[in-house]
């Protein structure tokens, strides 16, 4: 099995929401080497920002929201409103 092969396999597993489309082949398989990432060296995705958000870590949730805007800024209103909404839970 080849690594592209198991890279695939795997972000289909996690949804994908977590592919950018800059970073998909003709074929659909993932070019990781297409993928950014933050200032950290990680990926970050709105499918990671969910998972820190369903996890109840709203810091790195609101961050990762806040990354995604800056670098998709055509849904910037629907980043600020995943924001507010974490604040509103964070704050509950």
């Amino acid at each position: 099995m080849s690594l592209d092969s198991v890279v695939h396999g795997r972000l289909v597993e996690l949804g994908n929401s977590c592919v950018l489309s800059e970073s998909t082949t003709p074929d659909g398989k993932i070019n990781v080497f297409n993928l950014e990432a933050d200032e950290e060296g990680r990926f970050v995705t709105e499918t990671l920002a969910e998972i820190y958000f369903n996890q109840r870590v709203f810091d790195k949730a609101i961050k990762a929201y806040e990354i995604l805007s800056l670098k998709y800024p055509e849904k910037s209103s629907f980043f600020a409103d995943r924001i507010r909404a974490i604040k509103k839970e964070k704050n509950s």
